[in-house]
């Protein structure tokens, strides 16, 4: 049946023998990604990641499909040693690609959320500024009005 697929698939390999499907080991693994951005506004996402080992390709199958794997019985099985340093640029890798939209809207937000706030500040030293200014230009006049008001 696998054969007649193949061919049907691929008509150019029709000459092509195939040999009988042999079970083998594809070590895995897969880590649950809870990421929490707190900016101006908080953010979170969850992510699923399969990697296969040892070379690390994300597999995206795995990520999706694990409830819907069989599982057999344990083998005495080498698996690979996971190198926790090349672990950690796998998944930060893949955290980095899936977040960067997201995250470059944060960013956005953020600037303009710092840039209303830098402007809100500039206006109210300055208008600090003009009225220092404009009683600094009129201490006479303050006084004035002052015993003025003051006198009988």
């Amino acid at each position: 049946m696998a054969e007649r697929l193949w061919y049907a698939q691929f008509r150019s390999s029709a000459r092509w023998r195939a040999t009988p499907f042999v079970p083998d080991w594809a070590p895995s693994i897969l880590a649950a990604v809870r990421c929490e951005v707190q900016a101006i506004d908080q953010t979170w996402s969850y992510h699923r990641l399969g990697f296969s080992l040892p070379i690390g390709d994300q597999d995206g199958s795995l990520e999706f499909m694990l409830e819907q794997m069989v599982q057999l019985e344990q083998a005495a099985l080498d698996w690979p040693e996971p190198d926790l340093g090349v672990l950690n640029q796998w998944i930060g890798g893949a955290i980095e690609g899936e977040l960067a939209p997201e995250l470059s809207k944060i960013k956005e937000r953020q600037q303009l959320y710092l840039r209303r706030e830098l402007t809100r500040i500039d206006d109210y030293f300055e208008n600090y500024s003009r009225e220092l200014r404009s009683r600094m230009d009129h201490p006479k006049e303050r006084g004035r009005e002052t015993t003025l008001c003051g006198s009988p």
